[in-house]
């Protein structure tokens, strides 16, 4: 097949690499026959939503090597840092055509502009539709980063969570007493984190003591299934309310914690969930649910409580551990 250009020039993140950039890749390479991919280093993305889970440029440039290797591209492309929009679009004069999504469409105007002061001739511009999740939204890194979708456009929730509720198997309680994640001793210092989510009412109130304010407090005043006296909240938290039966992940509580992240992460400020019922296994949907980054403490009845990094290995760690719960 015979390309229509020579040379074709693409840029972005490439962070959590997905259907999308898959797309744009695809395009660039079809209708190119050399094609330079711009990746942004850090300085670029410092303001976009979500930017401290964004992967390292080491990570995400791995990632499109990968693909381009699978491809049979790589030998074709030529894959630079940018910390501009302009790339080499100003100092390349062999580039005729630039790829975006109707997103990046703006900064191809841009670049335009700029070369026809220089009297350079306008690049061809080539938008590419978005590629659209299982919600029929667009499949972006920030959906991908705050724990909405995954890379392939699969809604997390439906994902793991489908069903109206997710039964714990005798088989899983030993296992589910083995700590998730280090063990936490409420004089040590915190990492610093955009999220943090506690389950269970004696870590916070701990935490309150401190002067530490979680951002997701999910509790259901009892400790060891006693009934326990609530200790009054600080100051501005919100409140809301789900119905979580013991031994179980109820879909209802699932979807009220999914939207809880979700105005937590617009800037609708810090949330109290009261569970009707137990809380104990919504730590699961917690990791799950929640930004890369995150962390989530609950309380352990051996060890007082657990702190859990976010990772994405911890995430499928979890994953794993949900596909054994029985469905109804």
């Amino acid at each position: 097949m015979v390309k229509k250009y020579s040379h074709i020039i693409v840029g972005g993140t490439f962070d959590h690499f997905h259907l999308g950039h898959q797309e744009i890749l695809k395009t660039a390479f079809t209708k190119g026959q050399k094609v330079t991919i711009g990746i942004v280093g850090n300085r670029m993305f410092q303001k976009k939503p979500l930017s401290a889970t964004i992967e390292t440029f080491s990570i995400r440039k791995k990632h499109v090597i990968g693909f381009l290797e699978k491809k049979g591209w790589l030998k074709r492309s030529s894959l630079i840092k940018i910390e501009n929009i302009y790339g080499t679009s100003l100092t390349d004069k062999t580039i005729e055509a630039i790829v975006v999504s109707s997103q990046t469409k703006k900064n191809a105007l841009i670049i335009n502009k700029k070369r026809s002061k220089k009297g350079w001739p306008s690049l061809r511009i080539i938008c590419v539709p978005y590629r659209l999740s299982d919600d029929k939204k667009p499949v972006s890194s920030y959906r991908i980063r705050s724990g909405e979708i995954d890379e392939k456009g699969r809604l997390i929730k439906e994902l793991y969570f489908h069903g109206k509720k997710l039964i714990l198997p005798d088989n899983l309680r030993e296992f589910l007493r083995i700590p998730l994640g280090t063990i936490f001793f409420p004089k040590k210092l915190l990492p610093s984190s955009k999220l943090i989510i506690t389950v269970g009412d004696i870590i916070t109130q701990k935490l309150w003591q401190q002067g530490v304010r979680p951002n997701i407090v999910i509790i259901d005043h009892k400790t060891k299934r006693e009934k326990l006296t609530p200790m009054r909240p600080p100051s501005n938290y919100r409140q809301t309310r789900s119905i979580n039966a013991p031994g179980t992940v109820d879909r209802r509580a699932v979807d009220r914690l999914d939207r809880t992240i979700k105005d937590f992460i617009n800037g609708k400020g810090p949330t109290i969930m009261t569970i009707d019922g137990e809380e104990d296994l919504l730590v699961l949907p917690s990791i799950i649910l929640s930004p890369v980054g995150s962390l989530v403490l609950y309380g352990h009845w051996q060890f007082g409580a657990v702190v859990v990094e976010v990772t994405e290995k911890m995430k499928a760690k979890v994953a794993v551990i949900i596909s054994k719960f029985d469905r109804v």
